[in-house]
């Protein structure tokens, strides 16, 4: 499932987005905010370029593509958490 998200704070390994809502379709609910816990296994690149990119690279305002495989578990933290196995991929959108 593809979802785009604005990031709200870049944190270690955690990349706290807001407004990650579905691209392809409404009868899937998105998320107000959610933590992304990202590991060295998910891809993270820019969109334009193709380029691998660091999460240190990442900074507040940056709007990404967000591809989670379907059914992906969330915790019931505040705001809840998507773990790594769930992310398949992330990219940064110019």
């Amino acid at each position: 499932m593809l979802y785009t998200a604005t990031i709200k704070e870049v944190d270690e390994g955690r990349i706290l987005v807001q407004d990650m809502n579905p691209v392809e379709t409404e009868d899937i609910p998105g998320f107000d905010e959610v933590v992304l816990l990202m590991n060295e296994a998910i891809p993270l690149t820019n969109k334009t370029t193709g380029e691998d990119i660091q999460i240190e690279d990442l900074k507040e305002g940056d709007n990404l593509e967000v591809v989670l495989i379907e059914n992906a578990p969330t915790t019931m933290s505040l705001p809840p958490q998507l773990p790594g196995m769930s992310i398949v991929q992330v990219e940064l959108v110019e």
